[in-house]
């Protein structure tokens, strides 16, 4: 039985089990440049993925991104961002904001502008884990994520704490991961092996950024 492992031997299942997740649900909160970012993707080994990203004072950007393209959607909050760093009047902002907020904007994945966005898509980075486990990792109490039970096992990190929860039945997956101390977040995982929606919204209003003249007027996610 799992529970009859230690935290070291659990942690090492459950990597392998995520190194061969091909889809997940994942959602998560995390810090990155001094700012909240919030994720809520479904996504896969071929990096197609579907969902919405918030920046803390920044708004939403919901994101399609399949084999050859890039579509996604940032409401009016995020595109006022996107022209404050800009330095954009405020005439100019007005503008941009009628004419692209929560409308869906199109891109081929060899634009630069989508490879910088698509790296969010990328399944592997959230789940290889790390090469070995800490021998030190604790072992800890039985708890509910999700309704599923789950072993807590804790680990020093080099950003400091991390609590890992891990299917206690079945394939040992990782359902939650949390980090506290110089940095801080937590990830969840779920409907492991569900297929990625790439289709687009029926009757979405969609504008080809590669036939703009100047390209993107935006800033990648």
């Amino acid at each position: 039985m799992l529970a009859d492992l230690s935290g070291a031997e659990i942690l090492s299942q459950s990597y392998e089990a995520m190194r061969k997740v091909e889809s997940a649900h994942v959602v998560a909160k995390m810090h990155d440049d001094a700012r909240q970012v919030e994720f809520d993707l479904s996504l896969d080994r071929k990096n197609d993925c579907n969902g919405a990203i918030r920046y803390e004072g920044m708004g939403k950007v919901d994101l399609i991104k399949s084999t050859d393209l890039m579509h996604f959607k940032g409401d009016a909050d995020y595109w006022r961002a996107v022209a404050a760093k800009k330095h954009t009047p405020k005439k100019q902002t007005d503008a941009m904001v009628t004419m692209l907020a929560d409308r869906w904007l199109k891109m081929p994945l060899s634009d630069p502008e989508a490879t910088s966005i698509a790296h969010v898509c990328d399944l592997g980075k959230l789940t290889g884990g790390v090469s070995k486990p800490s021998p030190l990792a604790r072992k800890g109490e039985t708890v509910a994520i999700d309704g599923k039970q789950a072993l807590t096992i804790t680990s020093a990190a080099k950003e400091g704490t991390e609590i890992d929860y891990i299917a206690a039945q079945g394939t040992p997956y990782l359902l939650k991961s949390t980090i506290s101390g110089d940095a801080s977040g937590e990830i969840l995982f779920s409907a492991f092996g569900a297929p990625v929606d790439t289709a687009l919204p029926e009757g979405a209003d969609v504008l080809d950024l590669s036939k703009l003249r100047g390209g993107a007027p935006g800033e990648s996610v």
